[in-house]
């Protein structure tokens, strides 16, 4: 993008940067601004796809299609239906808005050299004293610089659980921890395949199961198999496999159903697993699995995004909001994990997208799970490892992996657990386990859970270990 303006204002726009209006208006502030329903619609376009700004002009303006001259258009801008004017949108603050990226001209005087200033945030302080400016950045919203933590490799270690519990779901399969603002509110929620329900349990967990969650969007003859919970707007997603192929939406800890998306639309086969990213641009993506294949929502409105094929068949998937990356063991061939950017192309380190082969699974890889640093979960670093469930019928295998490096740290055994399909981690602190609590499938029948505090005092894993060995 080149830009032809003649603004002379150091925080000007160049052309070719994409502006999103702020995605936390609500209808509220749309009504306060005047909006009628045509700018109500026009402004959720613009929280939910952005702008790109195209042009110089005497005052800021949007593009609409040209009805008049298109002879498949049943209406036009004019007819009351629709009523856009000059003044529909105008009421929208430009304070509103904030720029999601630049174009890399704007970087990289070689490819046109552009004309601009630098990029910061616009103040009347700034206008005047150029000392107030903030120091310019590549981009409004750009990547987190990670910590730098070393973990030192562990071997192989046996610990006992703190608890198994086993409830009323047949063929359980995935675990999802619901971290409420009273510890004694939090929950662990938990698919079962076979029956068609969501086991739910109310900390301390044991002999404390609440009744289970059943609702007709699961179908029958389905597989309630995956389940993540979305902790910021307090909303639960659950996987169902074929003939139903939907993901089901519920309010937590309400459980009402919201809503459901896919719906039959495409075939989820029989385990569809399922993850959550909140990606760099300010939504939420829903990433559904089936089989071979990933299918990615908006997860405020359903609306599909797009899809994408890796390079192994899956089940389970985890996402990394820090690093922007999906990973995705390899179920079937044991050739470990391999990771993928939000758009579904190989996210590479070191000239590859594939790290954890090489022997170190001898079964299928099956539940995933993220611990980041620092042990609170809170402010997220960047470090830490990931935890992937090797699925052996005598004891299972969890391999911790540096989230960083990809190194393998070692191998953990939970002692009388095996054939462990999903996984769960949370960090928040819990009356009996002060740094969270780790919770895998056992044999799918139950579900066994052991504090965090215990597995870094076995395993030696600390989030402030020196940067170098």
């Amino acid at each position: 993008s080149k830009t032809d303006g003649k603004g002379t204002l150091p925080y000007a726009i160049p052309e070719g940067a994409c502006l999103q209006l702020d995605p936390s208006l609500t209808e509220a502030d749309f009504d306060q601004m005047g909006l009628d329903r045509t700018g109500k619609i026009i402004a959720r376009a613009l929280q939910e796809y952005g702008m790109i700004l195209i042009d110089a002009s005497g005052r800021p303006k949007i593009y609409a299609e040209d009805l008049k001259n298109n002879p498949y258009a049943t209406l036009q801008w004019s007819d009351p239906e629709l009523n856009l004017t000059t003044t529909t949108i105008a009421s929208i603050p430009y304070t509103s808005f904030r720029v999601l990226a630049l174009p890399e001209a704007y970087w990289n005087p070689a490819l046109g050299n552009p004309s601009h200033g630098e990029c910061y945030a616009h103040s009347d302080a700034a206008d005047s004293n150029p000392a107030a400016r903030p120091t310019p950045q590549p981009s409004s919203v750009p990547m987190p610089t990670p910590a730098i933590t070393s973990f030192e490799p562990f071997g192989t270690l046996t610990i006992e659980p703190d608890f198994e519990l086993r409830g009323l779901g047949q063929n359980v399969d995935s675990i999802a921890f619901w971290e409420a603002p009273d510890p004694y509110d939090t929950l662990m929620v938990v698919t079962a395949k076979n029956n068609q329900l969501l086991e739910v349990w109310q900390y301390p967990f044991v002999d404390n199961q609440l009744s289970p969650v059943r609702h007709t969007s699961f179908g029958s003859d389905t597989r309630v198999n995956g389940v993540v919970i979305d902790q910021e707007q307090n909303r639960l997603y659950v996987s169902v496999s074929e003939p139903a192929s939907t993901v089901s939406v519920f309010s937590v800890p309400e459980f009402q159903f919201m809503r459901g998306f896919i719906e039959g639309g495409v075939n989820l086969k029989s385990e569809p697993n399922i993850t959550l990213l909140k990606h760099a641009n300010g939504q939420t993506w829903v990433y559904v699995s089936a089989d071979d294949i990933v299918y990615i929502h908006n997860a405020q409105t359903g609306t599909k995004i797009g899809q994408f094929k890796p390079a192994k068949g899956l089940e389970t998937l985890v996402a990394d909001d820090f690093h922007q990356v999906i990973y995705i063991p390899d179920e079937n061939d044991k050739t470990g994990i391999y990771a993928y950017n939000p758009d579904g192309t190989p996210h590479e380190r070191g000239g590859t997208h594939n790290f954890g082969g090489g022997g170190i699974f001898r079964s299928d890889a099956e539940g995933i799970a993220l611990y980041t640093c620092p042990p609170s979960g809170d402010k997220d670093n960047g470090s830490g490892f990931l935890i992937v469930a090797e699925q052996n019928s005598d004891e299972t295998d969890f391999e911790f992996f540096d989230r960083q490096s990809w190194e393998h740290l070692g191998t953990l055994r939970l002692e009388g657990v095996s054939n462990t399909d999903g996984t769960a981690s949370m960090q928040e602190p819990l009356p009996d386990y002060p740094l969270g609590m780790f919770a895998a499938v056992n044999d799918d029948k139950g579900v066994a859970g052991v504090g965090w505090a215990k597995i870094l005092d076995a395993t030696g894993l600390n989030c402030s270990a020196p940067t170098a060995r």
